[in-house]
């Protein structure tokens, strides 16, 4: 259940200005780009670099790491981050090797907390104008997400990383919620990962039909997952390795007639 993205997922340029030894100023603008909202996206997390698949609540979370116009400013000062965003909110299409159109219709904020050089922390919020091309009826979404991220290295060939994100996405009078924990032990040539996840979904995003009385339901499901890689060659920035994962999901009774059950393995 991989995503699929753009072929050109940045192409951008930043500068940064430091005052002191503690603070500085940065401006970030691309073409394409990631504006200030949401944890580090799912591919780029060391917790989650050996899960093969991409979370359900990517797009309550970290979806608008690819962006096609993005402009954002900020302010470093110790530990503390504080950044804020114009951008593109609506999802690239279908086309993915073709630029997309450039808009500055959205904005977001988001402050980050590292207390320590195996801690971070982030909170931010955004709203999304058009955000899914798939609902070209919704006008906007308000995004709000929190996450702290663990990443120790234990020692040369041992590394122990660890995310939890929550996320909300608040459009048309409501919210949905998603939740997310992830983890990733690498020891030499080998890797142990798993993630727990539990995201709240409406009709519409399960794809029931709109004369079902469902669809104007709400659902929580859930997925968890363990895997073991192990590594067959280590290179210059090229690692080749051969593995497994177990996935089960879960949802309510409800939705049987089109899951065929509550509970299911892969």
């Amino acid at each position: 259940r991989q995503h699929p993205h753009d072929l050109i997922s940045e192409l951008a340029a930043s500068y940064s200005f430091k005052v002191n030894d503690k603070q500085s100023f940065f401006i970030y603008g691309g073409i394409v780009g990631e504006p200030a909202l949401g944890p580090p996206m799912f591919l780029h997390r060391p917790s989650g670099a050996n899960n093969p698949d991409a979370p359900i609540g990517h797009h309550w979370q970290d979806a608008s790491h690819i962006t096609w116009g993005v402009i954002t400013g900020g302010y470093n000062f110790g530990k503390f981050k504080i950044e804020g965003s114009v951008f593109n909110g609506t999802e690239p299409d279908e086309n993915r090797w073709a630029f997309d159109t450039l808009r500055l219709n959205s904005f977001s904020g988001r402050f980050t907390f590292n207390p320590t050089e195996d801690w971070s922390f982030q909170i931010s919020h955004g709203y999304l104008k058009r955000p899914e091309r798939a609902e070209p009826e919704l006008d906007h979404l308000r995004r709000t997400t929190a996450s702290a991220i663990y990443n120790k290295a234990i020692s040369e060939d041992r590394n122990w990383a660890s995310t939890f994100i929550w996320g909300q996405n608040y459009k048309e009078g409501h919210a949905t919620n998603t939740f997310l924990f992830e983890t990733d032990y690498t020891f030499g040539k080998n890797s142990l990962f798993g993630r727990i996840e539990r995201a709240q979904k409406d009709g519409h995003e399960l794809v029931i039909p709109h004369e079902d009385p469902l669809h104007e339901g709400t659902f929580w499901l859930g997925t968890y997952s363990a895997g073991y890689v192990r590594d067959l060659v280590k290179g210059k920035g090229v690692d080749v390795g051969l593995g497994g994962m177990l996935t089960f999901n879960s949802n309510p009774s409800a939705l049987t007639p089109y899951y065929g059950g509550t509970q299911h393995t892969g």
